[in-house]
Formats: C-alpha cells, sequence, structure tokens
C-alpha cells in the first residue's frame, strides 16, 4: 500500500490575502510601538539596570551564552535580537558585549530545527536525514562563531581598531557598527528625523511615551504622571523613587516584550498563509539545484515570514521525506541566516525615525548581526573545506545519533540549554561568594 500524500495548503482567495496583508501592516506598525517603547524604558531605567543586565554578560564567551539560551528558551531569535538591538540604543549593553550576544542568537535560533527533527526519531532513515537537515544550520553557526569571535576579541585587545572619535578598542565587526552609528548620527537632523519632530516616527513615538508615562503613573500612583518626570525626581536625587522607576522601566519592556511577540507571531502566521503554499512546491523542485537560487529564496522567504525558524525548520519534513539533498538544505539555511537579520534591522529603523537618542547604535549592532551571517556565507562560498565542513559533522552526528538516540536529546538539552544556563549561574555565584557581587577582575 502507498503511502498517502501530504496534503496540499489550500491557496487562499484574493479577500483572505487582502485581509491577512491588513493585518500584518496592522502588526508592523504595533511592532514599531513596542520596540520604541522597550527602547524608551531601557533608557529610563538608568545605569543601576545597565550594571544588573552587565552581571550576567561580561565578557565575550558570557555574552555568547547568553544569546543562545535566551534564544533558545524564546525559541526566536528575530525576538531577542530586537531586544538587543533596543538594549544597545538605550545604553545598557555596549557593542563589544552585544557582538557575542548576536552571535549566540544564531546559534540559539536553531533549536527549533532540532525539535523538529525529534518527531521522526522512531523512524530511522527518516530521521537521520532530518537530524542532518536540522544540525547543519547548528554546525554551521559554531563554525562561523569560532572563526570569527576570536578574531573580534584579538583585535579589541590588540587595540587594532578604536571607537570613532575616542580610543576606546573594539574589534572589526563593532568598528563597521560603530562607524555605521557614527554616519547615522551625522544625517538625523539631514532627513528630518532629529528628536522625532519629524518623518512617520511621530507616529509610533507618540502612543509609546503614553503607554510609558501610563505606567509611570500607576506605578507611583499618579504622583508622576509622566515616565520623563519620574526620571528627573530620581536624578535630582527624590527619596524612594529609584525603586519606582526600574518598575517603571521593567514594566514597560514586559509589555513591549509582549506586544512584540504577538506582533512576530501574527506577522509570521499570516505571511506564511500568503506565500509559503506556493513556494513550498519550489522546494520539492529542481529549482533549488541552483546555490544562488537557493540563497536568494532562503533570504526571501525568511524576510516575507520574519522567522528563520520557521523557513529551516519547513525543510526539515521535506529532508527527512528524501526531497531535498543536504546540500540544498545547507544552501537555504545559508539565505535564511542572512534574511533572519531583517528584523533586528528593522526595529533599528523604527528607533532611529522615532527620535530616540542612542538609536543610530542601535543601528549598529543590527548591522553587525547582518555583518556577521553575511561574511560566514561568504567564507562557506569562498573556500571549500569550510564549506564541506558542517556538512560533514551533520552527516556525522546524524549517524551516531541513530545508532544511539540518546546522542540527540542529551545534544538538544546540553548546548541549547543545560551548558549555556549553567556557565551564567556558575559565573554569577562565583562573583557573589568570592567577590561581592563585583567584577571578577
Amino acid at each position: 500500500m502507498t503511502a498517502a500524500a501530504a496534503p496540499v495548503p489550500a491557496t487562499p482567495g484574493p479577500a483572505q490575502v487582502l485581509l491577512r496583508a491588513a493585518l500584518v501592516v496592522v502588526a508592523l506598525y504595533f511592532f514599531a510601538v513596542a520596540v520604541t517603547l522597550m527602547g524608551s524604558a531601557f533608557k529610563l531605567s538608568g545605569k543601576s539596570a545597565a550594571e544588573g543586565v552587565l552581571e550576567w554578560a561580561q565578557n565575550p564567551l558570557l555574552g555568547l551564552f547568553a544569546g543562545i539560551f535566551m534564544t533558545a528558551v524564546v525559541q526566536s531569535s528575530s525576538t531577542v535580537t530586537t531586544m538587543i538591538v533596543t538594549a544597545v540604543a538605550g545604553g545598557l549593553v555596549p557593542i563589544p558585549v552585544a557582538v557575542p550576544m548576536v552571535m549566540g542568537a544564531n546559534i540559539g535560533t536553531t533549536v527549533t530545527n532540532t525539535l523538529v527533527a525529534m518527531g521522526s526519531v522512531v523512524r530511522t532513515d527518516e530521521f537521520r536525514r532530518s537530524l542532518e537537515a536540522a544540525t547543519v544550520h547548528d554546525f554551521f553557526n559554531f563554525m562561523c562563531v569560532v572563526l570569527l569571535l576570536p578574531i573580534e576579541v584579538g583585535a579589541q585587545a590588540l587595540g587594532v581598531f578604536r571607537e570613532p572619535g575616542t580610543n576606546n578598542p573594539l574589534g572589526p565587526l563593532g568598528w563597521v557598527g560603530e562607524w555605521i552609528a557614527h554616519f547615522a548620527e551625522g544625517s538625523e537632523s539631514q532627513i528630518g528625523l532629529e528628536k522625532g519632530k519629524g518623518g512617520i516616527g511621530f507616529l509610533f513615538k507618540k502612543p509609546a511615551t503614553a503607554i510609558l508615562d501610563g505606567i509611570a503613573s500607576a506605578v507611583t500612583g499618579g504622583e508622576h504622571a509622566t515616565a520623563k518626570g519620574l526620571g528627573k525626581a530620581v536624578a535630582a536625587g527624590a527619596e524612594g523613587l529609584s525603586s519606582a522607576q526600574l518598575w517603571t522601566s521593567g514594566l514597560a519592556v514586559l509589555v513591549g516584550l509582549i506586544v512584540l511577540s504577538v506582533c512576530l507571531i501574527v506577522i509570521s502566521k499570516n505571511m506564511k498563509a500568503i506565500v509559503l503554499g506556493p513556494l513550498e512546491g519550489a522546494l520539492q523542485g529542481r529549482l533549488l539545484n541552483n546555490v544562488a537560487v537557493c540563497i536568494c529564496l532562503g533570504v526571501v522567504m525568511t524576510v516575507l515570514v520574519q522567522s528563520s525558524s520557521i523557513t529551516t525548520s519547513l525543510l526539515v519534513p521535506v529532508a527527512a521525506a528524501g526531497l531535498l539533498k543536504i546540500r540544498q538544505v545547507f544552501h537555504f539555511t545559508l539565505g535564511a541566516n542572512i534574511g533572519t537579520t531583517c528584523t533586528g534591522l528593522l526595529a533599528a529603523l523604527f528607533l532611529v525615525t522615532s527620535g530616540e537618542s542612542g538609536a543610530a547604535l542601535g543601528l549598529a549592532i543590527a548591522c553587525v548581526h547582518a555583518l556577521f551571517n553575511v561574511t560566514g556565507t561568504a567564507l562557506v562560498l569562498i573556500f571549500k573545506p569550510l564549506h564541506d565542513f558542517p556538512l560533514r559533522l551533520a552527516a556525522g552526528f546524524a549517524a551516531a545519533a541513530v545508532k544511539r538516540r540518546l546522542y540527540a536529546l542529551g545534544y538538544l538539552l546540553g548546548v541549547f540549554f543545560a551548558l549555556p544556563g549553567l556557565l551564567l549561574v556558575v559565573w554569577r555565584l562565583v562573583q557573589t561568594v568570592f567577590f561581592g557581587g563585583s567584577d571578577v577582575p
């Protein structure tokens, strides 16, 4: 008896397409409001909150593992990179710390692929093919971090690159990002965006400010009707208001994160319904035999659905069925890796157009994320040994996991959750017990 064919996704009618497109536009607007709200909240939290954040990510390795752990928990690199962008724009996280955090987010987002692959664990051949398709993304990102993070950290330690206008050392990726920020800061007044007085930024700056003011008023019991007034009172030395300021910023970040996550789900779900039906057929055809087409299709699909997890996870069952080869999956993944940086860039541009001070730095780290993924893709396309390395690792690991299924489970839980989480907790305990919570020298 032949296996039943997989159901073909129903093509939405014109009315459904228009409705879903309208929902995407609305979600994009509230996405902009959420990003602006989070950026303002991070700035309001001030130095104490910044120190609290940096206690968990004071060096590149910790920043890397923090990015992996946060993204694995949230299962969305788009959400985590947007948080990093707004934190950098708010002055909470400096560029040198944020660079390894976005590298970690790149690794953490691949947990979804592995979870999908586990669905075929009882079918040996399918499990091997699906695990190959899932982990080739992991091993590519691991390889890029191993190659580029030491260069970033080493150049920073040697002082090869310096922040524009200062003597602060930077790595090459951070240096490029800072120059982009430097250019953006110099161009704000020319494009009518200075202090949010012009441009489209006013449309989402005002509601974000209203939400933040409402939270500040609720936290202070109406004593301060605006977050700006609360910030000025704390700066003037008013007693008992510093905790209110932290509560205000914390609740605002939480609200912004919830709205942001809901918007990304709405965008992803509706764009998936609109575009993935026609494109799913292309995944099973000969179109993906061309490397350039594979990469471009991966970029376009990920930009449209705003989720690399969806686009790469879609490949896992197709590869498990034997309809795609591991090289095709890998090339498509390269494009998805580049496409996923669109969300961070979009968030940064919303911050710039809203006139947020420091927004250019958020744009800088978003550009660093894009540059990191583009550089990794260029390296594997230029150097064949680098191109084949993730493929061999994925094939070897899948073959071992087929013989012992616990390898796959241990890999999933250990690499994405246990190892980064344990490292962060142990580091914090070492600080508290041996150094009284201060920085480890």
